[in-house]
């Protein structure tokens, strides 16, 4: 129950997008209690294909850590790892920009919003870091149509632009 997965993924100079799901996903846990599905589970790999499609290899991260951890609403694990990963952009890199993609519509990610708006570690990096919603890939799943891929890639690329 208490299983942690770590965050994992691209923190290279040439990539700058932060990639948060709300929490591990658990997909067919009857075979594996103690290992997450966000690498292989159905969701992720319609998430992938929209990721192929721009050439983008992110940050992947969650919210809550483990599948199981909702209970508690903190914000410091998650605003932590962005204040690291922001110090390593601005300090060793030199870059300014940070966009967080947030993959559903959870009112956590309204809190990290306002939060990174008012945190004081945050604020004195002087980045510039946006957090955008897009849908989650299971909604997707759920009724799967061209039409709303093709919306989803959309909605992606006006963020990759902005």
């Amino acid at each position: 129950k208490d299983v942690y997965t770590p965050p994992r993924g691209n923190l290279s100079k040439n990539n700058n997008i932060i990639l948060s799901g709300i929490k591990p996903g658990n997909w067919q846990a009857h075979l594996s209690k103690h290992e997450s599905s966000w690498i292989f589970g159905p969701s992720s790999k319609m998430l992938h294909k929209l990721l192929k499609e721009f050439s983008i290899y992110p940050y992947f991260t969650n919210f809550y850590k483990s599948f199981y951890d909702e209970s508690s609403h903190k914000l410091s694990p998650i605003l932590n790892e962005i204040t690291v990963i922001a110090g390593i952009y601005k300090l060793i890199y030199k870059q300014n920009d940070l966009k967080i993609i947030c993959l559903g519509s959870y009112s956590e990610y309204d809190s990290l919003k306002n939060r990174l708006e008012i945190d004081d570690k945050i604020l004195s990096l002087n980045m510039n870091i946006t957090l955008h919603k897009i849908w989650h890939p299971s909604y997707l799943l759920r009724s799967y149509s061209d039409e709303k891929f093709a919306m989803w890639k959309e909605n992606l690329k006006i963020i990759l632009a902005s």
